[in-house]
């Protein structure tokens, strides 16, 4: 009884929270140049970033908006480079924000961002049944996984050049690659700015740039991200009968068995990142640890060590407001600093998606019941403090209505 009671009460913020977002999203859409696109927030991002509007397409297949899911396909792959890459900025109207040197004239920034484009295309067409649109956009796909497979890949994984490449910006476990002890903002912002200086300074070579070690890493979100994103160009290749599907189906078991041979650590028995060829990060107990299980590579057993040993730990992940970007009890742990601590709507989805996978389906329940009372209590914020909910970072964030699809297996 208690428990539908629950579920009532959810529901009935679930459909107030609708309504709210229904008003964001109009605030948040934009059109310049022939193109559609949403901005993750108004006043802090006000451009279009490549993993955002991945998320967006998929809030909006949710909402059954395809007209704009698909929008926000065609409009970031308005900016893809000419050698596939895809960038992590778009500056359709341009002013003085994120304003910083990425040594290019485009209109773009020269670095890319874990790629969901794939797994957004996959869920509009899963939607929609528009194969034409899947034609449409499937060759620019395939140039940006090949991309990334040619210019960041080793051992049939992707390094990231720059911590903004990661979408874990401030992430506590980028600290040891630092070399720092406690940094503050200030810090970790020149700290950001001097790493792209140094890869603007190589002309934007990844291949040079990696050999100097300067930020050289195997991210774990990314890479679990860039795993399930490839089951999405297989699918994406059947349905269009590209010759395509050969290369990702060989491509696939590769990169599995390279993902569980280099990135799984055995003193710990979880997933890790590692940086500078093989060496793992410090405070390897955070949020990401959690990406395995959307990229459904990790086993049965480890996915029972995830779930037991680590989210359902009350003194570690399980907090009022799950899922902290790092663990309660490690000494670094800030609840209202960005990615070092806070909980995040987007990380929340993953773990929910994740779990469903591996039929906890009452965990993933508990995780979507938080993150609807987080929300409900504070609003459609960028970052959540998940002790007490306090909305941190950017205000009427979009991404945050991914909480809407968190009732989706897919």
């Amino acid at each position: 009884m208690e428990q539908n009671i629950t579920e009532m009460n959810n529901n009935n913020n679930l459909q107030k929270l609708k309504s709210e977002f229904s008003d964001l999203l109009k605030e948040n859409q934009r059109e310049s140049r022939g193109y559609k696109y949403t901005v993750p927030s108004p006043h802090l991002y006000p451009y279009q970033w490549l993993w955002d509007s991945c998320f967006h397409s998929i809030i909006y297949t949710r909402l059954g908006e395809l007209g704009w899911a698909k929008d926000e396909i065609r409009s970031l792959i308005a900016g893809q480079w000419e050698n596939g890459m895809l960038p992590h900025m778009i500056y359709w109207e341009k002013n003085e924000m994120h304003n910083v040197n990425w040594g290019t004239e485009k209109n773009t920034s020269s670095l890319t961002q874990p790629p969901m484009i794939a797994y957004a295309v996959e869920r509009v067409w899963k939607a929609s049944k528009d194969d034409d649109f899947v034609r449409e956009v499937f060759p620019s796909l395939v140039r940006f996984y090949k991309w990334l497979r040619d210019e960041r890949g080793e051992d049939k994984l992707i390094r990231c050049v720059h911590p903004w490449e990661t979408g874990e910006d401030d992430f506590v476990a980028w600290d040891s690659i630092y070399k720092v002890k406690e940094p503050s903002k200030k810090i970790l912002e020149n700290l950001k700015i001097d790493i792209l200086d140094r890869f603007v300074k190589t002309e934007l070579n990844s291949k040079e740039f990696l050999k100097m070690n300067i930020f050289s890493l195997k991210s774990l979100l990314f890479n679990s991200v860039y795993l399930r994103n490839l089951e999405s160009m297989r699918l994406l290749a059947n349905i269009i009968s590209s010759p395509e599907e050969e290369y990702f189906q060989e491509l696939l078991p590769k990169v599995r068995e390279a993902f569980k041979k280099n990135l799984f650590n055995n003193q710990f028995k979880i997933y890790s990142s590692y940086y500078d060829g093989n060496v793992c990060i410090e405070n390897i107990e955070n949020s990401s640890i959690f990406l395995p299980l959307f990229a459904n590579i990790s086993s049965e057993e480890e996915a029972k060590e995830l779930v037991e040993k680590y989210l359902k730990n009350e003194d570690k992940f399980w907090l009022r407001y799950p899922v902290p970007t790092s663990s309660a009890d490690d000494e670094n742990f800030q609840p209202n600093r960005y990615w070092r601590g806070s909980s995040w709507v987007n990380i929340n989805w993953f773990i929910y998606k994740g779990l469903r996978c591996y039929g906890y389906d009452k965990v993933a329940q508990e995780v979507r019941d938080a993150t609807i009372r987080m929300i409900n209590k504070t609003g459609f914020w960028e970052y959540y403090n998940p002790i007490n909910a306090k909305g941190l970072g950017a205000k009427n964030l979009t991404w945050s209505g991914l909480v809407f699809d968190m009732d989706n297996p897919d």
